[in-house]
């Protein structure tokens, strides 16, 4: 009996300006089978456990950055390099060469094994990276402006602090213009399941040419 070829996984790049909901969004997806590969949580383990990121941080910023165990304070890192470029430019130079080698190890990985259909990498910086063409589609989620600052707020950035995060990425209508398929959130949950669920049916017919 001939073996049963599983069929090769759509790499789909999810994306946008900070506070549109993209979590909402991924979190749709993996209830329905995807796997998703997160960009922050990637970017969290490069500051927990890359002790030459975390050493070249330290001699930048000073040891103000750290907490209680040592181990780089988000939080502080954050007001200090969303409120000066240069920071977060040198930020950047460090964090995001060893994060970008790491995702697409990950992407590698998850293609080989096929464990899923469909394979989302949930990151914001995915134009500002320059690896759109790690992808077979680009799903943008957008939101009115002052919606995706209350939900920075929300989580506990001041109404400047959020700004400031907005300004540090391409404008949403420049990621806009790029995509394959957008998502628009304009606050309902209801409503942004059924984007999602929209854009699923339409990928979905994709699979079966892989």
């Amino acid at each position: 009996m001939a073996a049963i070829k599983k069929r090769k996984p759509l790499i789909i790049g999810l994306t946008g300006v900070p506070g549109t909901g993209k979590s909402a969004v991924a979190d749709y997806f993996r209830d329905k089978g995807a796997m998703i590969l997160s960009g922050d949580k990637i970017g969290h383990e490069i500051l927990d456990y890359n002790h030459s990121a975390k050493r070249q941080l330290v001699k930048i910023f000073s040891r103000d950055i750290l907490n209680n165990e040592g181990q780089v304070d988000r939080k502080k890192l954050g007001l200090i390099v969303f409120s000066d470029a240069d920071s977060l430019r040198k930020l950047n130079e460090i964090v995001h060469p060893p994060l970008l080698r790491m995702l697409k190890a990950r992407i590698k990985k998850a293609k080989s094994e096929r464990k899923s259909r469909l394979i989302i990498v949930d990151a914001a910086l995915i134009f500002e990276w320059g690896i759109v063409n790690w992808f077979d589609f680009i799903l943008v989620v957008t939101s009115p402006r002052y919606l995706s600052i209350r939900r920075m707020m929300s989580k506990g950035l001041t109404h400047r602090q959020a700004c400031q995060k907005m300004s540090s990425q391409w404008k949403q209508s420049q990621k806009k213009e790029l995509a394959d398929y957008v998502i628009s959130n304009k606050g309902s949950l209801r409503q942004l399941t059924k984007e999602a669920e929209r854009i699923h049916k339409l990928l979905s017919r994709y699979e079966s040419d892989f």
